[in-house]
C-alpha cells in the first residue's frame, strides 16, 4: 500500500487508518463514511478532526444535524477530546443544525422552510470563512431529508462536492445504513452518496464465531493503493484503533 503523489494525499493522523488507506486522504475529496447504528462512524469522523488539530495544526469544521454539540462533547470527553475547548480556542468550527426538541423529520421540515439554499450555503460560507481543510458532515441522512427527490439530492450534492474540491477541503460525510443488504460483507450495495463520493469507507458489525466484531473496509478510494481487506477495529479510551496486521478472514 503506497501513496500516489499526484493526488496530494494528506495523512489523517489516525494510526492504522492511514496504513489501510494507502497513506491518507487526498486533499479536497468527498468521502462517504457509512455504517450501521453504534458502529463508530461519528467517533472516527470526530477523531479525524481532532488528529488534524493536535498533530498538524490543521483546524476543522464539524457540521452536526442530529446531535447537539453539548451531547457530542460529553461523549468525546471519554476519549480525552475537548470539543468545546477547541471551539473556544478557534481550532474547531461548529455548525449545529440539531434540535433536542424535534425529531429528524420535523427538523428536516423546519430546515426546508428555512431554505435548502441557506443550509448548503451556510456550510460553504463557513468553509471559506475559516479556511479549514477538514470537514465532517454528520449525518448525511438528515441532510438528504431536505431534498424532495433523488434528482435534487444528486444535483445539490454534486454542486457542493465540486465547491469543496475547489476549496481543497477534505470531507468525511457520515451516513447510517438502514438496509442490511448495504452492509453485506460478501456483496455490498452502493447508494447515491457512494456513487457521488470519491471514496467510500464502510464500518460494520460482524458476527464471527458467535461474537460481534467491528470491521472497517475501504470499498472505494480512486487512485490509491489501499487495503482490500476488512480490518478489525476497537473503540478504546483514546478513540478508534485499527488492527492492520490481522485482517478478518471468513471461512467459506
Amino acid at each position: 500500500m503506497g501513496i500516489n503523489s499526484s493526488l496530494n494525499v494528506k495523512p489523517t493522523g489516525i494510526d492504522g487508518f492511514d496504513t489501510i488507506l494507502g497513506g491518507g486522504l487526498p486533499a479536497g475529496w468527498f468521502i462517504a463514511l457509512r455504517g450501521g447504528a453504534g458502529v463508530g462512524k461519528t467517533t472516527l469522523a470526530v477523531q479525524y478532526l481532532i488528529e488534524g488539530i493536535l498533530k498538524y495544526n490543521d483546524p476543522g469544521l464539524l457540521v452536526t444535524f442530529n446531535e447537539p454539540l453539548a451531547a457530542l462533547d460529553a461523549v468525546c470527553r471519554n476519549y480525552g477530546w475537548d470539543l468545546k475547548g477547541l471551539k473556544e480556542m478557534g481550532e474547531l468550527a461548529v455548525l449545529d443544525f440539531s434540535s433536542t426538541e424535534m425529531g429528524i423529520m420535523q427538523q428536516a421540515s423546519r430546515l426546508r422552510e428555512a431554505s435548502l439554499d441557506y443550509v448548503t450555503q451556510k456550510i460553504i460560507d463557513e468553509v471559506r470563512r475559516t479556511g479549514v481543510n477538514r470537514l465532517v458532515i454528520d449525518p448525511l441522512n438528515t441532510f438528504s431529508l431536505l431534498f424532495r427527490d433523488l434528482f435534487e439530492i444528486r444535483k445539490e450534492l454534486h454542486r457542493v462536492i465540486g465547491i469543496l474540491w475547489e476549496e481543497k477541503c477534505t470531507t468525511l460525510a457520515v451516513y447510517e445504513n438502514t438496509d442490511d443488504h448495504a452492509t453485506n460483507v460478501h456483496n455490498p450495495e452502493f447508494s447515491t452518496e457512494d456513487f457521488l463520493s470519491y471514496g467510500v469507507i464502510n464500518l460494520q458489525y460482524m458476527l464471527i464465531n458467535s461474537i460481534r466484531e467491528r470491521g472497517i473496509e475501504i470499498l472505494k478510494m480512486r487512485g490509491l493503493n489501499h487495503s482490500k481487506r476488512i480490518h478489525p477495529f476497537s473503540i478504546t479510551d483514546h478513540g478508534i484503533e485499527i488492527d492492520v496486521k490481522n485482517p478478518i478472514v471468513f471461512n467459506d
